[in-house]
């Protein structure tokens, strides 16, 4: 049976958020590349500063039309967003699968994906994940024997020989990349504003454990009439310019069965979007294996460098200086560690 939220005037289930997860799917391309992006600028009180020695103010865009919100739709958003935070803090791991599509109106039809993938994704809180694209395809036009297009006939969708989806682990101090094309896994450490829970506050602070106040600050927000029974929509906007380099808004559609995001659509500046489908969803699975494993060092988010490949190490913490090193080739996979007890 649904869960209900009683505070909002609903004749039907209330809305359902598991507000750790806002968008975790397109996140780690996005997010991570703009985290380590600030990773390598100057530090705090090294950035631009105007005469005062006071930080530089990113400009605030346009306000979308919408606002300002009735007081009963601004009432609504509010318990929404408390009920969101609430109920984050109850998430301590998730794992789902997902589908995912990419438009882009530059390279074709705006109503057909350029490229279809699914994959999976598993978090632990606060600050460790992990986003891993099984299957890659691509919108091709249907053709006969001869090689020439089939009038009417479905597009498909196939692989490309050394094209690759994303693979990212993050275990809250570095963020791993895996470049099957390269045969190359970077491991680029994060300076100390950045590991921790400081991470989740990053460019899309909505990914895990998002905050109300901080979201109503550096996003506009409002709840959209649903598209299909059994769901709820939220769509925010970027304050600044700074953010809307990320995206121009998003869409959030909320399972009322569990109260968490079903769907995404994550639309980018320059006539591009995504359209996310996240499918069994888990949040806190008693996990008693992969508790040992973490113990010794082959847990989910300990990254493995896969055999015959490179470890590449940059460091963006303070005394790394930004440098960039190459480890030794990789060893075969699951070679033990002793427990670091001190973690």
């Amino acid at each position: 049976m649904p869960y209900r939220l009683k505070a909002l005037p609903m004749s039907k289930v209330m809305l359902r958020v598991g507000g750790f997860f806002f968008a975790a799917v397109y996140l780690w391309s996005a997010c991570v590349d703009s985290v380590l992006a600030q990773a390598r600028r100057p530090g705090p009180g090294q950035g631009p500063r105007v005469a005062d020695n006071r930080p530089v103010q990113f400009p605030r865009g346009p306000k979308p039309s919408f606002l300002p919100l009735t007081t009963e739709a601004q009432q609504r958003l509010d318990q929404i967003m408390q009920f969101w935070e609430q109920r984050s803090n109850q998430v301590k791991t998730y794992s789902c699968k997902f589908y995912r599509w990419e438009y882009d109106s530059n390279f074709g039809p705006s109503n057909k994906p350029r490229t279809k993938s699914q994959g999976e994704i598993y978090y632990k809180a606060p600050d460790k994940g992990e986003f891993k694209v099984n299957s890659l395809t691509f919108h091709t036009v249907a053709r006969d024997a001869q090689g020439k297009p089939i009038p009417g006939a479905k597009p498909v969708f196939v692989e490309r020989p050394g094209e690759h989806g994303e693979h990212w682990i993050c275990d809250g101090a570095t963020i791993y990349e895996y470049d099957p094309r390269a045969k190359k896994l970077y491991e680029r450490k994060l300076p100390p504003e950045f590991q921790g829970k400081a991470i989740v506050d990053g460019p899309l602070p909505f990914l895990f454990g998002a905050k109300a106040d901080g979201l109503k600050q550096r996003y506009w927000l409002r709840e959209l009439p649903p598209q299909n029974d059994g769901e709820y929509w939220l769509e925010a906007f970027p304050k600044t310019k700074k953010d809307s380099h990320n995206f121009s808004k998003v869409h959030v559609i909320l399972a009322a069965q569990d109260f968490l995001p079903k769907g995404l659509v994550l639309y980018q500046p320059d006539d591009r979007w995504t359209t996310l489908q996240f499918l069994d969803r888990k949040v806190n699975p008693r996990d008693i294996g992969g508790s040992i494993r973490d113990l010794v060092g082959l847990g989910r988010y300990d990254a493995k460098t896969p055999r015959g490949w490179q470890r590449v190490v940059e460091d963006y913490r303070p005394n790394g200086a930004g440098q960039t090193g190459m480890a030794h080739p990789g060893q075969a996979q699951g070679t033990p560690r002793a427990p670091n007890l001190q973690r």
